[in-house]
């Protein structure tokens, strides 16, 4: 019967491991963790008492504690991080352009606009914001309104 308890709990550990550094959110591995981890310290309860059933139990969350504390100070995590940031802005061209999108420049429509797409302004492709709602791709297009980096057309 130990042999059945120590493996219950190993599994369960072994399964909420997985489910932490493995699969991610809350799935069929990490309920069967946790089920076989109870199973584990209820089984010890129920053939050797509450002594050794407290026993069970303290060391499971000690031992749950001690693989959870040493993958951060291991640094683990840091291979499943993302360490890249995306740091431009819409329409962060205009800033440098000399001759940015003016108001009343006739431009393409080069994907529908539902109501934002992108639109040909000369060589310029800016995103764009439609007021008068869609505008189908290839439809001819006028500048508005500009406010910072927004671009608001209506159809030509």
């Amino acid at each position: 019967m130990i042999l059945t308890i120590v493996f219950l709990i190993l599994l369960g550990l072994l399964l909420l491991f997985a489910e932490l550094f493995v699969v991610p959110g809350m799935t069929v591995v990490g309920i069967a963790g946790l089920l076989f981890l109870g199973a584990g310290v209820w089984f010890t309860y129920d053939a050797y008492g509450f002594m050794a059933g407290n026993i069970a139990l303290v060391f499971t969350l000690l031992a749950g504690a001690v693989v959870l504390i040493r993958s951060f100070r291991s640094r683990f995590w840091e291979k499943f991080q993302l360490k890249d940031a995306i740091d431009s802005k819409a329409n962060d061209d205009d800033a440098l352009d000399e001759n940015p999108v003016a108001i009343d420049e006739i431009g393409l429509a080069l994907s529908a606009l539902r109501p934002t797409g992108t639109a040909r302004f000369g060589k310029r492709i800016r995103e764009v914001e439609c007021i008068t709602g869609f505008a189908a791709a290839g439809q001819a297009i006028r500048v508005i309104r500009r406010d910072g980096n927004r671009i608001y057309v209506k159809t030509n």
